[in-house]
């Protein structure tokens, strides 16, 4: 059998195929959907853990021997089940595509995250380290994720 070149028209209809099949806006949704799944994860994992040290007071005739040290860790990010609005008299809602295009807002959801804070105290003479406090909280606010109308995450 000869190898026949694939010629102009056969390109168009495997692309009018494709289109048929999948949509126009298949591949916008399905990055989207695995931006929210696995990207907003990974980039939290990154920078997983954040060390703050305090400086130093200095108090003459006394020596440091402990120095504290604040540990704060990013574990799991949530996304909002559905974009909601707070209405102005506390109330929260559902909130479709077409009210927030109408009312000139965001179609956004809730991005949360649980956070993990460590008091570590470092003790100079033996070298050891000791946590003195810790706490985790589930669900902290840091923020609204514009949400692609048909994506997994759209209310529609």
């Amino acid at each position: 059998m000869e190898d026949e070149e694939i010629s102009q028209e056969d390109a168009w209809v495997a692309i009018s195929e494709y289109f048929k099949e999948n949509g126009l806006v298949s591949q916008q949704l399905s990055s989207f959907n695995h931006f929210i799944y696995h990207t907003i994860q990974e980039i939290i994992e990154d920078s997983a853990e954040i060390t703050i040290i305090p400086e130093r007071q200095y108090r003459p005739g006394e020596r440091q021997r402990e120095e504290l040290k604040y540990v704060i860790g990013f574990k799991q990010a949530t996304l909002g089940a559905q974009p909601v609005l707070r209405e102005q008299d506390g109330s929260t809602n559902l909130i479709f595509p077409h009210e927030a295009r109408m009312r000139n807002l965001t179609y956004a959801s809730n991005l949360l995250l649980d956070v993990q804070k460590q008091d570590i105290v470092t003790n100079h003479e033996t070298g050891t380290e000791v946590v003195k406090n810790e706490e985790e909280e589930q669900g902290v606010f840091i923020g609204r994720i514009p949400i692609m109308v048909r994506s997994n995450f759209c209310a529609l």
